[in-house]
């Protein structure tokens, strides 16, 4: 996968590569990562800029950077401390599993489908930020607050209510209906409405 540079950084391009083992694990809200992955920026041509790579890990379920390697390229210039300045780990994790994150679901026979979602801002802020609820450790509470806020945003989209809830929570719409769910069970929905 190619993109355009993140977090400030002058590269023009980074490229990621998953691990070899090619397993997937659980990030947050339904989503998951591989266990391991690998960032490449390449320097523009000519341009005689350091290349970088970064290598993430998921640890106890956080997504951690475990190692950067900078280069200078043939020709180019020595590694200055305003490149490194210019990294910021953070953004580029965020960037990356903004759109590599998957949603996997289990079908009534027990086989699991990572669901395939058109890849739009709502995709990417919803992968963001079960990032970033994994590397804060935080987790929304379901409160009864929470809960009439649900309830508010579903009356308020009768035609299609879990997918304004997930777009208002900026969560997955398997978080959407358990968020609806829980508001019916609470009282502060109609039982016969289904998301």
């Amino acid at each position: 996968m190619r993109n355009e540079a993140a977090g400030g950084m002058r590269r023009t391009t980074y490229r990621y590569e998953p691990h070899d083992s090619g397993t997937w694990v659980e990030l947050g809200d339904g989503r998951q990562i591989p266990a391991e992955f690998a960032v490449t920026f390449e320097a523009p041509k000519g341009s005689g800029e350091p290349s970088w790579e970064m290598q993430f890990r998921m640890i106890d379920g956080v997504p951690q950077c475990r190692k950067i390697h900078v280069n200078a390229t043939v020709g180019g210039r020595e590694v200055h401390a305003s490149d490194l300045r210019s990294l910021r780990i953070e953004d580029v994790l965020e960037q990356v599993v903004g759109q590599i994150a998957a949603e996997f679901i289990t079908d009534d026979e027990g086989v699991v489908h990572a669901v395939r979602q058109v890849m739009n801002a709502r995709w990417r802020r919803t992968n963001i930020a079960a990032a970033r609820g994994a590397r804060s450790g935080a987790r929304r509470t379901i409160t009864e607050g929470l809960l009439r806020d649900v309830a508010m945003v579903v009356q308020a989209n009768p035609d299609a209510p879990a997918e304004a809830v997930a777009d208002h929570f900026e969560k997955s719409l398997r978080s959407a209906r358990l968020y609806i769910q829980r508001a019916r069970e609470a009282g502060h929905l109609p039982g016969d409405d289904q998301p």
